[in-house]
């Protein structure tokens, strides 16, 4: 096993136990976000990975939409209704940009860099589902 593999081993776990007691947990329920363990969940008609969320303030979520966080995934996250604004990432399809995390990073408070032979390249898009007649949005 390789060193990085071997020093996530135990990732699983402690995100397991952290999603499972943590007082947040009912909060994402009652959203419509249900937590879902990769290792045994095998449904992936919507998915959502952490390393492809980045939350920039104001209401504002970036999200990658790549291997491990899908279209269904984008938009489940934001018919929440927790974000006023979700923008999706198209990344491209190799496996060296699996998250929005590998293409881009936080520098400081109002500061991203990205990798800039894929900067002129990404797709990005405002994500808006429709809403039911009479739905309430925050």
């Amino acid at each position: 096993m390789a060193h990085g593999q071997a020093t996530r081993r135990n990732e699983p776990l402690i995100m397991r136990v952290i999603f499972t007691f943590h007082t947040f947990h009912e909060h994402l329920s009652f959203r419509g976000i249900h937590i879902v363990d990769w290792e045994t969940h095998k449904d992936s008609t919507a998915t959502a990975e952490g390393g492809d969320v980045a939350y920039i303030g104001h209401g504002t979520l970036l999200i990658g939409n790549g291997e491990r966080t899908n279209r269904a995934g984008i938009e489940g996250v934001e018919r929440t209704g927790l974000f006023l604004r979700v923008i999706a990432i198209e990344l491209p399809e190799n496996r060296d940009y699996m998250h929005l995390d590998t293409v881009m990073s936080s520098v400081g408070r109002h500061s991203f860099i990205c990798l800039s032979h894929l900067a002129q390249q990404l797709t990005v898009y405002t994500v808006q589902t429709p809403r039911e007649e009479g739905a309430k949005t925050e």
